[in-house]
Protein backbone atom coordinates (compact mmCIF):
# COMPACT_ATOMS: atom_id res chain seq x y z
CA UNK A 1 0.00 0.00 0.00
CA UNK A 2 1.37 3.39 -1.09
CA UNK A 3 1.03 6.33 1.40
CA UNK A 4 1.42 9.37 -0.26
CA UNK A 5 3.68 12.21 1.35
CA UNK A 6 5.51 15.26 0.57
CA UNK A 7 8.99 14.17 1.37
CA UNK A 8 11.40 14.11 -0.98
CA UNK A 9 12.23 10.44 -2.52
CA UNK A 10 15.31 8.88 -1.98
CA UNK A 11 16.77 7.18 -4.78
CA UNK A 12 18.20 3.91 -3.10
CA UNK A 13 20.87 3.62 -5.91
CA UNK A 14 22.50 6.83 -5.47
CA UNK A 15 22.71 6.05 -1.92
CA UNK A 16 24.27 2.90 -2.06
CA UNK A 17 26.42 3.88 -4.76
CA UNK A 18 27.66 7.21 -2.80
CA UNK A 19 28.33 5.08 0.34
CA UNK A 20 29.88 2.58 -1.64
CA UNK A 21 32.95 4.91 -3.34
CA UNK A 22 33.13 6.98 -0.37
CA UNK A 23 36.60 6.74 0.55
CA UNK A 24 37.93 6.06 -3.31
CA UNK A 25 39.02 8.71 -5.19
CA UNK A 26 37.89 10.22 -8.32
CA UNK A 27 40.26 9.24 -11.44
CA UNK A 28 40.23 11.30 -14.34
CA UNK A 29 42.56 10.63 -17.31
CA UNK A 30 42.44 12.27 -20.49
CA UNK A 31 40.60 10.87 -23.90
CA UNK A 32 44.51 10.67 -25.13
CA UNK A 33 45.64 8.63 -22.58
CA UNK A 34 42.12 6.02 -23.16
CA UNK A 35 43.12 6.23 -26.83
CA UNK A 36 46.42 5.32 -27.03
CA UNK A 37 45.77 2.76 -24.62
CA UNK A 38 42.71 1.63 -26.58
CA UNK A 39 44.83 1.18 -29.66
CA UNK A 40 47.09 -0.91 -28.65
CA UNK A 41 45.08 -3.28 -27.10
CA UNK A 42 42.35 -3.00 -29.19
CA UNK A 43 43.72 -6.08 -31.57
CA UNK A 44 44.69 -8.20 -28.52
CA UNK A 45 40.57 -8.55 -27.79
CA UNK A 46 37.82 -10.04 -29.14
CA UNK A 47 35.43 -7.12 -29.17
CA UNK A 48 35.30 -3.13 -28.19
CA UNK A 49 33.56 -3.79 -25.24
CA UNK A 50 36.38 -5.80 -23.84
CA UNK A 51 39.01 -3.76 -24.91
CA UNK A 52 37.09 -1.20 -22.74
CA UNK A 53 36.76 -3.14 -19.69
CA UNK A 54 40.66 -3.68 -20.03
CA UNK A 55 41.40 -0.50 -20.15
CA UNK A 56 39.30 0.56 -17.26
CA UNK A 57 41.27 -1.96 -15.83
CA UNK A 58 44.20 -1.05 -16.40
CA UNK A 59 43.72 2.78 -15.34
CA UNK A 60 42.49 1.62 -12.26
CA UNK A 61 45.83 -0.41 -11.31
CA UNK A 62 47.69 2.20 -12.32
CA UNK A 63 46.39 4.83 -10.17
CA UNK A 64 45.80 2.53 -7.50
CA UNK A 65 49.75 1.78 -7.94
CA UNK A 66 50.53 5.30 -8.31
CA UNK A 67 51.81 4.55 -11.52
CA UNK A 68 51.09 6.90 -15.04
CA UNK A 69 49.09 4.57 -17.33
CA UNK A 70 51.24 5.83 -20.42
CA UNK A 71 54.53 4.73 -18.84
CA UNK A 72 52.13 1.22 -18.47
CA UNK A 73 51.98 1.36 -21.81
CA UNK A 74 55.71 2.24 -22.95
CA UNK A 75 56.25 -0.89 -20.61
CA UNK A 76 53.85 -2.87 -22.53
CA UNK A 77 55.15 -1.54 -25.71
CA UNK A 78 58.75 -2.67 -25.10
CA UNK A 79 57.76 -6.24 -24.70
CA UNK A 80 57.43 -9.05 -26.79
CA UNK A 81 53.87 -10.30 -28.14
CA UNK A 82 54.35 -13.63 -26.43
CA UNK A 83 55.16 -11.84 -22.92
CA UNK A 84 52.12 -9.38 -23.11
CA UNK A 85 49.93 -11.78 -21.89
CA UNK A 86 51.77 -13.06 -18.83
CA UNK A 87 53.31 -9.41 -17.93
CA UNK A 88 49.42 -7.76 -18.50
CA UNK A 89 47.79 -10.74 -15.95
CA UNK A 90 50.65 -9.92 -13.11
CA UNK A 91 50.12 -6.34 -13.77
CA UNK A 92 46.75 -6.39 -13.03
CA UNK A 93 46.96 -8.53 -9.78
CA UNK A 94 48.64 -6.08 -7.95
CA UNK A 95 45.78 -4.77 -7.13
CA UNK A 96 43.39 -8.15 -6.21
CA UNK A 97 43.31 -10.15 -3.60
CA UNK A 98 45.38 -13.30 -3.23
CA UNK A 99 42.32 -15.64 -3.49
CA UNK A 100 41.20 -13.95 -7.35
CA UNK A 101 44.35 -13.69 -9.04
CA UNK A 102 44.25 -13.45 -13.01
CA UNK A 103 46.07 -16.75 -14.66
CA UNK A 104 47.14 -18.17 -11.76
CA UNK A 105 46.31 -22.24 -11.30
CA UNK A 106 46.27 -22.73 -7.68
CA UNK A 107 45.23 -26.63 -7.43
CA UNK A 108 45.87 -27.97 -3.98
CA UNK A 109 48.02 -31.09 -3.54
CA UNK A 110 45.69 -33.95 -2.46
CA UNK A 111 47.41 -36.55 -0.30
CA UNK A 112 47.75 -40.02 -1.79
CA UNK A 113 45.80 -41.62 1.42
CA UNK A 114 42.45 -39.27 0.31
CA UNK A 115 43.48 -39.97 -3.73
CA UNK A 116 42.96 -43.10 -3.30
CA UNK A 117 39.69 -43.18 -2.17
CA UNK A 118 38.38 -40.91 -4.64
CA UNK A 119 36.71 -42.59 -7.70
CA UNK A 120 37.78 -41.14 -10.94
Amino acid sequence: MAISTNLPTIDLEETVEYFNNYFQEDISVTQNVVDALFAFFEPMADNKEATNALVHAIIITAFDNKINPISVLDEFKNLDALKVDAYLAMFLNLSRKNTSLIGVSNVPAISSHIARTLLP
